[in-house]
C-alpha cells in the first residue's frame, strides 16, 4: 500500500478489504489481505487476528507464518516472531521474507552470529535474493558503518525504516530522531 494516499482513500480500501471478509470470513485470501492492509499501516496487534484467521483456514502458505512473523517482530514479541519464521523456513528454507524477518529479530535480540550464519546459509539455498538490506543492519550492529551505509544503498530497498534502524544501530541518535520526525 501507498503511504501517500489519501484518508478517503485509505478508508475505501479498508472498507473493501472488510466487506470481502464478511461476504466470505472463511476465505483466507480475503482474511490476510485485510491483515496486510492494517500491517501496513503500523496496526501490527490489529492485523494479527486476520493473519491468525487466514493460518487457520491456511496452515501451509509460507507467507502467511512470515507476515505472522513480521507482525509479532513488530510488535515486540520476538519469541513468537522466531517460531513463526522457523516455521516457514521448515517449508521453505531459502524463502527471502522469512530470512529477512528471522534475521532482523536475531540482530533485535543481538544474536549477531546467529543472523550471520541464517543469512549465509539462505544465499547458498537462495543466491539470487539479496539480503543486503538486512546484511546492512548486521554490519551496523558490528560498528561496520561504511559497510552498512555501502551495503544499504546497493539494496536497491532503502527505505526510511531500514536507515532509521541504521542509524540506531551504529549510535547515531540524533540523525535517527532527525529522520523520524522528517516526512
Amino acid at each position: 500500500m501507498h503511504r501517500n494516499r489519501s484518508e478517503p482513500e485509505m478508508e475505501k480500501a479498508y472498507e473493501s478489504f472488510r466487506r470481502a471478509v464478511d461476504i466470505n470470513p472463511n476465505e483466507s485470501t480475503s482474511n490476510f489481505n485485510i491483515g496486510h492492509f492494517l500491517y501496513h499501516r503500523g496496526l501490527h496487534h490489529q492485523a494479527m487476528e486476520y493473519y491468525l484467521k487466514a493460518l487457520e483456514l491456511d496452515p501451509l502458505d509460507v507467507s502467511i507464518y512470515c507476515f505472522i512473523g513480521w507482525a509479532r517482530g513488530m510488535s515486540g514479541d520476538s519469541d513468537q516472531a522466531m517460531v513463526a519464521f522457523q516455521k516457514a523456513l521448515e517449508f521453505e528454507p531459502g524463502f527471502i521474507i522469512a530470512v529477512h524477518g528471522y534475521a532482523r529479530v536475531l540482530i533485535r535480540l543481538k544474536k549477531y552470529e546467529e543472523a550471520a550464519e541464517l543469512l549465509a546459509r539462505s544465499e547458498k539455498i537462495n543466491p539470487n535474493n539479496s539480503f543486503k538490506a538486512t546484511q546492512a543492519w548486521l554490519c551496523a550492529a558490528n560498528g561496520e558503518r561504511e559497510e552498512a551505509f555501502k551495503l544499504l544503498k546497493e539494496s536497491q530497498a532503502e527505505d526510511r525504516y531500514d536507515k532509521i534502524v541504521l542509524y540506531s544501530l551504529l549510535g547515531l541518535k540524533d540523525e535517527a530522531i532527525e529522520l523520524l520526525n522528517s516526512q
